[in-house]
């Protein structure tokens, strides 16, 4: 009997031994659109325990053991569709889009059971962030293409890829912030030896656990974000078992009155330490360029991280012509390899945040084959033999290196030879035009030497200004440069903050210079990174100081010699910025946190003359400013300025060039007074506080009128010792203020479907201590030209 027993058991289980899981992997596509649907849920046998979900492609695969008689597939916006195994490997599977979809109107008797599963997500933000965790490595295949569809007049599709990348990146972090891109493959279409690369966190979010989202050039306010019940309404929809957990689908929309940038579209929120699993999602206001971004994540060692990074946009270009046009983006992201292995604790990583391969711009064919999610299709592949042949033709690699090396620093490497554009033409109300032109050897000449100069004509003043310059580039990633220059020139009399680090972007401040003093002679500077966050300038000079149209010394109007030796140490601190290089250039993507600058300015101690400036002078000089995201309150700007000057010093080196109130020249200039004359006061010692406030549309949005509100409040104190009041100028010590407020957008007009054109206007005022008598003089107005996608 016990042998028969054993034979039935072992008949039997051989039997169920030898059955094959049984494996079914397919797609599921749009009916009307053919384009793939991600986050679809599939039910197997109608029990809803066993299922899965289609990736961020719309690709699924099930393998279970047993049987596989059905397949139930549900997606929000879409009808439910059950499919019978009719014994195919692989399936297609297309769904209907619901019709008439209406706003709901839902009436809870008691709580929304979205929001326990919501705060419980908010709670465990901290647990699943990435940027939380000690440290992790991961890879990243990235692809970003434009296609584009033309459409002619007489209706004829035609379709072309306007731009196509791809990367493949090994990312390491080391908490707190320590984030290392290397480039292991880059290939752009048109370009054969491309020093850059596109990268996934361009387009949108890495880390979906912050307050705010990335999507494409915005931010919006994060669905789990604290508090984000009171902002959106979610609405449970669907509830899956799969493998032992519970996943809850919500939907989510802002809710009726709520005026902020916010998202809709929908979330699945795992019961597993309450982590995103996936979510889909567009603004909530759309504007020209529809965009919509997929986040798919995985569990990897029982930590939640990010596995798909999809983003979609498109643009429809109605210009005046023949055909209509349909700019589309297509980003994908796919991220595996993930590794949170103790070692990389210890991992050094390289001084530069982002930097490629020797190697990146030269793999085959196989090497991308290997690392591509999705085999490239018939259209990337002729968009890749269009572009090359476009890129051939007009020399798209020399048009890349000369866009990033104009845009970094205004010298455009031609190779032997390098052209300096931002001495050709400048304007301001001293000297009218100045005409000129700056040239250097180039790249090619050297990688690490330098040698070159400049000349201009002031038109207005008619005064000529050259120099002649030599530098040494002695470490490349840190950017470690040491020059000598002889300079003939003139500056800005009593200019405010004379930091060599601050980027010059935005700043409209030299076109209204209206007092200049000139100079010449030698300096030797030495810059660079000694840290990886930190930037520094250390610079002796040699000058003699004059009137740029006479060539007499102020003092005495008399043509004598005041010639000042002078050290300045100019730094600069801005923590977890970006640095790429590139063509020989160095690019920085400025970081969330505040930026920090100190110039410090001493006298050498050899004296023009005995007396003038007593024994030494220092002038030290401090900035703070920072802009950031305000949760439903817009962006909030704001920069605080503090300088001091011991000894005495002569005129033109005083602090004096606060305001920009010009009649005929009324340009807006960040930092400074819009209703103070250019020249109105000067100080020794001061603190200055500008502040603005971006509130956008949130104050008020409609479906034709969205004009966004800008307001500004700007506060300075400053002080004049008896020594330095000798020119007649007065102080600001009991305090100047102005307030000014902007409306954008009054009058908003589409540009051919390409943005929106809005004109506003914009006024400030004056008050306080130095209110003019006049009421009218304390006013100044201007107006604005804005550019939008929404």
């Amino acid at each position: 009997m016990r042998l028969f027993i054993l034979f039935l058991i072992c008949f039997f289980g051989g039997q169920i031994f030898a059955q094959k899981p049984q494996l079914i992997d397919g797609t599921v596509l749009d009916a009307s659109t053919k384009e793939p649907i991600p986050f679809v849920n599939i039910i197997v046998n109608e029990n809803p325990s066993i299922g899965t979900n289609t990736d961020i492609y719309g690709a699924f695969k099930l393998q279970i053991s047993g049987t596989i008689k059905s397949l139930t597939f549900s997606c929000i916006g879409y009808e439910k569709y059950q499919w019978k195994n009719n014994g195919k490997g692989k399936i297609i599977v297309e769904l209907v889009q619901k019709q008439n979809l209406l706003d709901e109107v839902v009436v809870f008797p008691g709580v929304n059971p979205a929001h326990r599963i919501i705060e419980n997500a908010t709670k465990n933000r901290n647990e699943n962030s990435p940027s939380q965790y000690p440290y992790y490595q991961c890879d990243i295949y990235f692809k970003y293409g434009v296609p584009t569809v033309f459409l002619d007049s007489a209706s004829s599709v035609d379709v072309a890829y306007m731009g196509l990348f791809e990367s493949h990146t090994r990312r390491t972090y080391q908490r707190p912030g320590k984030i290392s891109d290397y480039v292991l493959a880059t290939k752009v279409g048109g370009m054969k030896n491309p020093e850059f690369a596109a990268l996934a966190t361009e387009a949108q979010s890495f880390n979906l656990y912050q307050n705010q989202v990335f999507l494409f050039t915005e931010q919006f306010r994060n669905p789990i974000a604290p508090g984000s019940i009171k902002d959106y309404l979610f609405l449970l929809k669907d509830t899956l078992y799969q493998y032992g957990d519970t996943v809850f689908v919500m939907t989510f929309q802002p809710r009726k009155g709520k005026n902020f940038s916010g998202l809709k579209g929908s979330i699945a929120i795992s019961t597993y330490k309450w982590g995103i699993k996936f979510l889909r999602a567009r603004p909530a206001f759309p504007g020209l360029l529809d965009v919509e971004m997929n986040h798919e994540h995985q569990l990897v060692d029982g930590k939640w991280f990010p596995k798909q990074l999809n983003f979609e946009g498109e643009m429809k270009i109605s210009m005046d012509t023949v055909e209509a046009i349909t700019m589309k983006i297509d980003a994908q992201g796919k991220i595996d390899r993930v590794s949170f292995a103790d070692s990389l604790a210890k991992q050094k990583l390289p001084f530069e945040t982002i930097y490629l391969d020797d190697k990146a711009a030269d793999r085959d064919s196989s090497y991308w084959n290997k690392i591509r999610s999705i085999p490239l299709d018939s259209l990337e592949l002729q968009g890749y033999e269009f572009l090359d042949s476009l890129g051939e033709a007009v020399k798209l690699d020399a048009v890349a290196k000369a866009s990033v090396s104009i845009s970094t620093d205004g010298i455009w490497d031609l190779g032997y030879v390098a052209v300096d554009l931002r001495k050709f033409f400048i304007f301001n109300r001293f000297e009218t035009f100045r005409l000129g032109g700056g040239i250097y050897t180039g790249s090619k000449f050297s990688k690490r030497i330098r040698v070159g100069g400049s000349y201009g004509w002031g038109l207005g003043d008619k005064v000529e200004k050259y120099s002649a310059e030599v530098s040494l580039l002695l470490n490349r990633p840190r950017q470690i440069r040491i020059g000598a220059a002889y300079i003939k020139d003139q500056f800005e009399s009593g200019k405010a903050f004379q930091n060599t680090l601050l980027p010059p972007r935005g700043d409209l401040r030299a076109i209204i210079i209206g007092s200049m003093e000139g100079y010449e002679g030698y300096n030797v500077t030495l810059s660079g990174r000694p840290l990886r966050f930190a930037q520094m300038a250390l610079t002796y000079s040699n000058y003699r100081y004059f009137d740029p149209i006479t060539g007499l010394v102020e003092a005495e109007k008399a043509p004598i010699s005041n010639t000042l030796q002078i050290l300045q140490a100019d730094f600069r601190y801005s923590y977890r910025e970006k640095i790429m290089s590139s063509y020989q250039k160095q690019l920085v993507t400025p970081s969330r946190y505040p930026v920090f600058y100190a110039t410090y300015v001493q006298d050498a101690g050899v004296k023009s003359f005995d007396g003038f400036l007593g024994p030494t002078f220092r002038k030290l000089e401090l900035r703070l400013q920072d802009d950031f995201a305000l949760r439903k309150l817009g962006n909030f700007r704001y920069t605080i300025s503090a300088g001091a000057i011991e000894g005495r010093v002569p005129s033109y080196l005083l602090i004096g060039a606060f305001g920009s109130k010009v009649r005929d020249f009324r340009v807006a200039t960040l930092n400074h007074f819009q209703t103070m004359q250019p020249y109105e006061f000067a100080a020794d010692r001061y603190v200055s506080l500008f502040f603005s406030h971006d509130l956008g549309s949130l104050v008020f949005r409609s479906d034709d009128f969205k004009p966004k509100l800008f307001l500004e409040n700007n506060i300075a104190f400053g002080s004049l010792r008896s020594v330095h009041q000798q020119d007649g100028r007065q102080a600001f010590s009991k305090g100047y203020y102005e307030t000014g407020i902007t409306v954008n957008d009054l009058l908003q007009r589409e540009l051919g479907g390409i943005m929106y054109i809005g004109l506003g206007v914009g006024t400030y005022y004056r008050y306080g201590p130095y209110h003019l008598p006049d009421l009218k003089d304390n006013f100044t107005y201007n107006f604005t030209v804005t550019g939008s996608f929404r």
